[in-house]
This record gives structure tokens, sequence and C-alpha cells, in this order.
């Protein structure tokens, strides 16, 4: 009873404001989301530069890495979430994924091309920097999620500090670039059913 006094009083407040909100029983009456599209990066800018400039091991590493973050990704994803459909997109097609044009773009977690995946209402998830940054503090990585077009609604970087050293298989820290992928699905998981 409390929290639903809470929810009717916070709520027109945010609404006032302009704060994104999800209202958590409301979403889960009407299945939002439906699916999350997991942003995959393909580190495409790194590769050209690399390429322009002859330096091809710098550039086999950085296939390599780039590699292992998806699989690092989509294992994690595998393994901790489980709230509704997942489905991944390489980031050089976000154009495609705004306009709504999926075929070909949207793949399974093996890989296959994703035949029936929803056309609304459905987040955009990935690990990196945040399309908006609210506070002075120093740009970091995290989970930003966004809604389909785009449009930042949360970022958090709640639950990387304590990621274990034998998590192997889900986290990935390149050598010599700053790459890297710290497990996100968990936390997005929970946060989603809460």
């Amino acid at each position: 009873m409390i929290k639903g006094i809470l929810l009717r009083l916070a709520l027109p407040v945010c609404i006032l404001a302009n704060i994104p909100v999800i209202y958590a029983q409301d979403a889960h009456s009407k299945g939002y989301p439906s699916a999350i599209f997991v942003q995959l990066s393909a580190e495409q800018n790194r590769m050209q530069a690399a390429e322009r400039a002859k330096r091809y091991k710098d550039l086999e590493e950085l296939n390599r890495d780039a590699a292992a973050v998806i699989t690092a990704t989509k294992s994690d994803f595998k393994d901790h979430f489980n709230y509704r459909p997942v489905y991944y997109f390489i980031d050089t097609n976000i154009d495609l994924i705004k306009k709504r044009s999926f075929s070909g773009v949207l793949m399974n977690a093996d890989g296959s091309i994703a035949a029936h995946a929803p056309t609304s209402d459905y987040l955009i998830v990935y690990y990196g920097f945040p399309i908006t940054q609210r506070n002075e503090g120093s740009l970091q990585r995290g989970i930003v999620i966004a809604d389909e077009n785009e449009k930042q609604l949360h970022y958090s970087r709640a639950g990387l500090k304590n990621v274990k050293k034998n998590r192997k298989k889900y986290t990935y820290s390149s050598k010599h670039f700053d790459i890297d992928y710290k497990p996100i699905a968990g936390y997005l998981n929970d946060y989603l059913k809460q």
C-alpha cells in the first residue's frame, strides 16, 4: 500500500521533471519490453584506422578482441538472462535498427538471422559509454539501456565493481587496446524483473 502511494506521488513529479520512468508493475502487465536487442561492438573504426596505417598486427589483434567481446557478451546473456527473448546486432547497423529495418541485421545467439523479432516495444542494451552523461564525473563504461528510439532510459555501473576473476567466460579485457566487457546480463535481468 505504501509502495503504491509513493509511486502515485513520484510518477507525476518524474513526468513534470522529464525523468524517464519505467513503471515496473504496468510494464509487467503489458509485457514490456517484448525483447532485448543487444548491441555488439565490431570495433570497425579502430580496424579501419589500423588498416589505413598498415598496422596489420594491430588489425589481427583488434579482430581477436572484437570476437572475444562478442563471445563473452553472448555467453553472459545465454547464462544470466531469461526475462525476455534476446537478439543481437552489430553496432555498425544501429541506423538500420533505428529505421526498424531488421531483415538480415538481427541475429540469434548462434549467429543465425533472427526470423521473428518484434518490431516495437524492445529495449536496446549494451556495455559501454552512456548516450547522455548526467553528472560531471569521469566517463566510464557501464550498462546502457535505451528504448527503441535510442533514448537512454538507464545507465549504471552497479554490479560491475565486484566482478570475480573466476568469471573469465563472461569478461574480457584486451592486452593492448581499451576494449573490454564486464557481465551485465544478470544485473539487467534483475533490474527488469523488479
